[in-house]
């Protein structure tokens, strides 16, 4: 009974192959895409064409090296910043040509020379070598550093606060800037004393109770 069973349930094997089988028979093994693979590399080694050519670095010179124009944004002629620009340029121009160039003086020999006046005690500048060095009058020189100077910031009240607010004063020597260094912090010992009395000082509404109290201890008081 077994046996006939295994008979029933055998696997049967197809005597003849399918149609698409045929279809999809491959081309190629392992062997062929070996040799293939080979083929190419030794394609990809031969030497370019252009490098062959024995002429290529003969045409190449007389080509020459390859010219790119500048990229220059194009602004219309009528364009008032052109007018700026080309009078800018002719006013440096002319500074440049004008035969009296030696009688000035720069932004930073002014700025330098405000700087070191506060350094000193009170005494006049040299004038007279200030004006043989530029070449500048006197007169002007004097109404110059008469009108202008440079800012001269004093301490903070709290030194430990980048962010405090610091005064600008205007000092022409020494004298003047140590004076403004102590009228400064005199300033900042009175602010800081009537805060500290502000805040021990007893507020209107406890001083108003008390003075109720008391009015009203001496009213039923016998």
């Amino acid at each position: 009974m077994g046996a006939q069973a295994s008979k029933q349930v055998a696997r049967k094997l197809p005597t003849q192959p399918r149609p698409e089988t045929f279809e999809n028979i491959p081309h190629t093994s392992p062997a062929t895409l070996k040799e293939s693979h080979q083929a190419f590399q030794a394609v990809d080694m031969e030497e370019p064409e252009e490098t062959a050519d024995p002429n290529h670095l003969a045409n190449l010179s007389k080509l020459g090296p390859v010219s790119i124009p500048p990229m220059v944004t194009k602004m219309r002629k009528s364009d008032r910043m052109l007018g700026i620009i080309n009078e800018r340029k002719r006013m440096d121009q002319q500074e440049i040509d004008d035969p009296n160039a030696t009688q000035r003086m720069t932004i930073d020999k002014i700025y330098a020379l405000l700087e070191q006046r506060k350094h000193e005690p009170a005494q006049p500048l040299p004038w007279t070598k200030l004006s043989a060095d530029t070449g500048i009058p006197q007169e002007q020189l004097q109404s110059l550093f008469k009108h202008f100077n440079t800012i001269t910031v004093m301490p903070s009240a709290d030194p430990h606060d980048p962010t405090a607010r610091r005064l600008g004063v205007w000092v022409e020597n020494k004298e003047q800037w140590t004076k403004a260094i102590e009228d400064t912090n005199r300033r900042h010992t009175q602010e800081k004393q009537q805060i500290e009395d502000l805040e021990r000082k007893p507020t209107d509404t406890t001083t108003n109770e008390s003075e109720r109290d008391r009015k009203l201890k001496d009213l039923f008081s016998d």
